[in-house]
């Protein structure tokens, strides 16, 4: 009996140590189910991570336009165009700032006036056109036979061809030599159509005896690059206009050979869509108004 009742205490010390064991394991078991939280935190590190980095790209690919509107949000009321963003300005900050502005060149203050009355995307689109334009006539054989200009507060660009590049004399049809500037000009008027007003074409002839009609030569040779614009390249014939002033609007005097033949010119004038009053455009010649030539 004595040992039968041995037995029986240590098959009960046996069961409890199995049964601790089992809770052990039990408990081991638990912690390896909850350790597992620990990757729900690192997931979350790593996409937010990822969000950040597609941020910085969608911004390093920014264009300028875009950079422009996003300055102008957090500079509501910049008075001048702004290239970076301030949240604050210190006195003395400000100070050197109003400083640097008072002496700022004549051309940072034009700048800024064009920011002011123009929308941003019209003046790049200007100065581009502007650009490309002198380019090509700065590396082509007709230098000597177009002038290009702008006004730089209306953003206007403005063309002069001499006759010699455009027409035989006293004649309206375009010189097959005329084909490779106008395509040049014409294309440039369809790439910017959404942002080009009005073209106006404008002609001239010398104040000389001559069997063609000065004011219906004029008026033809306009007519004729007119529908070289609207036919050769498509560009919308409610945008452009023509005229023809004759002998008017000298640009040189007419006493000699050399001088009238100066004086026998077509003048385009591009115009932004922000200007809708073209009445100055027929009243003269811009480069006539910069020489100041009398027209008798």
């Amino acid at each position: 009996m004595a040992d039968r009742g041995f037995d029986d205490t240590r098959v009960q010390r046996q069961a409890l140590r199995l049964k601790g064991k089992g809770q052990a394991r039990g408990i081991k078991l638990k912690r390896r189910k909850n350790g597992g939280s620990w990757m729900d935190t690192y997931g979350d590190m790593v996409t937010l991570l990822l969000t950040f980095f597609v941020c910085l790209y969608s911004m390093s690919s920014i264009s300028e336009l875009q950079w422009t509107e996003i300055v102008r949000a957090f500079n509501p009321t910049a008075s001048h165009r702004v290239d970076q963003i301030v949240f604050a300005v210190t006195e003395q900050e400000g100070n050197a700032a109003k400083e640097n502005h008072a002496n700022a060149d004549k051309d940072d203050i034009t700048d800024n006036n064009k920011s002011e009355t123009l929308p941003q995307q019209e003046i790049i689109v200007f100065e581009n056109l502007y650009n490309l334009l002198s380019d090509y006539i700065s590396n082509s054989n007709v230098s000597d036979s177009i002038r290009l200009e702008q006004d730089i507060e209306t953003l206007s660009v403005y063309l002069q061809f001499d006759n010699t590049i455009l027409f035989e004399p006293d004649k309206s049809d375009l010189l097959p030599v005329s084909h490779e500037p106008l395509n040049i000009v014409g294309q440039a008027l369809v790439q910017n159509e959404k942002y080009i007003g009005k073209v106006v074409i404008k002609g001239y002839t010398a104040d000389v005896e001559s069997a063609a009609d000065a004011w219906q030569l004029s008026a033809n040779r306009a007519l004729n690059i007119l529908n070289f614009f609207k036919i050769e390249k498509s560009f919308p014939e409610e945008k452009l206009m023509f005229s023809g002033f004759g002998h008017l609007y000298p640009i040189a005097p007419n006493d000699n050979a050399v001088d009238r033949a100066k004086n026998r010119r077509v003048e385009i004038v591009i115009n932004p869509i922000n200007i809708n009053d073209t009445t100055n455009d027929f009243d003269g010649s811009y480069f006539a108004s910069k020489e100041n030539v009398s027209d008798s």
